[in-house]
């Protein structure tokens, strides 16, 4: 088996843990995992008996070439512990996919992408380095994700969509076709986005508008 560090230690580490149980229950993985954080000794119980270690601990093994995945779900956060964890020579696992996903033909999914369960994946998509779709989300043909972003469970996004780098796609949030989000957009959840959001804007509501 192959080591695997899953580097979090909250709710969204929990879920990961849960999607690398099911591709091995599935025989789909072949690893070992270790979750790994600096402030999960409450939480430890989330992690179904497995080993947690600090931080600190986990950066000397990867060093020497463990693979590691994400279990952190603000875009900001995982690109600061991801970027920490390729300088210590790191390797991102290519992707972790729970086997009941659909991707559809011609789809590119970079190294270090999560996609979760009950994920319809259409063809020709882009998901960026480290990318997260949290479960039972939908995205449509020919969409681009960038690196880091974060779809939360049961958003919707349409086809032709673009995608920033370090987004945050809320729980249950829908984008309408052809929009583009711009990079460190955030999109409330529950919201309709029916027009371009702005690098770094906020939108709320329905349609969704700037929060003031």
């Amino acid at each position: 088996m192959t080591a695997l560090a899953i580097l979090g230690g909250g709710g969204h580490a929990s879920d990961v843990l849960a999607v690398v149980e099911a591709c091995l229950q599935a025989g789909s993985c072949d690893v070992d995992p270790i979750t790994v954080s600096d402030d999960v000794w409450e939480h430890r119980d989330r992690f179904d008996g497995r080993e947690v270690q600090l931080v600190d601990g986990v950066f000397a093994p990867l060093s020497t070439g463990v693979f590691f995945v994400m279990g952190i779900g603000y875009p900001e956060s995982r690109k600061a512990v991801a970027e920490q964890a390729l300088a210590m020579g790191g390797i991102p696992l290519p992707t972790l996919q729970h086997p009941r996903t659909d991707v559809g033909a011609g789809a590119r999914v970079a190294p270090g992408v999560v996609i979760f369960g009950q994920v319809w994946v259409s063809p020709n998509v882009t998901l960026g380095e480290h990318v997260h779709v949290s479960y039972g989300s939908t995205i449509g043909h020919d969409t681009q994700v960038g690196q880091y972003s974060s779809i939360m469970p049961g958003a919707k996004i349409a086809g032709d969509v673009t995608i920033g780098s370090e987004v945050l796609v809320g729980t249950g949030a829908v984008i309408l076709e052809g929009i583009e989000i711009g990079d460190g957009a955030r999109v409330g959840a529950g919201s309709v986005v029916t027009k371009n959001v702005a690098a770094g804007m906020t939108v709320v509501g329905i349609p969704a508008k700037e929060m003031t």
